[in-house]
């Protein structure tokens, strides 16, 4: 039997899935002059619903460190359309709260799945 190779955080299927996801807020709005405004509202709750989401599946996988490392890199980095929307600020502050909020038994450490136990 052939083990599969660990993978690092930062290669993990959530973290990946939360840098895509970032990613996408940064090309939101790449073609913003071609969409309507009911486009544009649908563009931003996707990205405002997704965001946590994606945060909150990497610190269930025991990522959560770097989860909120790249959270507090994408405040740094707002994409250009967080200045004129505040729904950008939302979605990171619920994405930390997301990543945060996972509650682990017996004082585990933050983001770590204890053993014997499934992060989803």
């Amino acid at each position: 039997m052939i083990d599969a190779p660990m993978l690092t955080g930062s290669e993990s299927r959530e973290i990946v899935r939360l840098r895509r996801e970032i990613e996408s807020a940064w090309q939101a709005f790449d073609d913003i002059e071609l969409m309507s405004w009911e486009h544009r509202v649908l563009v931003v709750r996707g990205v405002v619903g997704s965001l946590p989401d994606a945060a909150s599946a990497a610190a269930r996988a025991g990522h959560g460190a770097f989860a909120l490392q790249l959270l507090r890199d994408a405040a740094q980095f707002p994409p250009p359309w967080a200045s004129i929307c505040t729904k950008w600020d939302l979605a990171l502050a619920m994405s930390t709260e997301a990543v945060e909020a996972v509650a682990w038994p017996d004082g585990e450490p933050f983001g770590v799945v204890p053993v014997g136990e499934s992060a989803v």
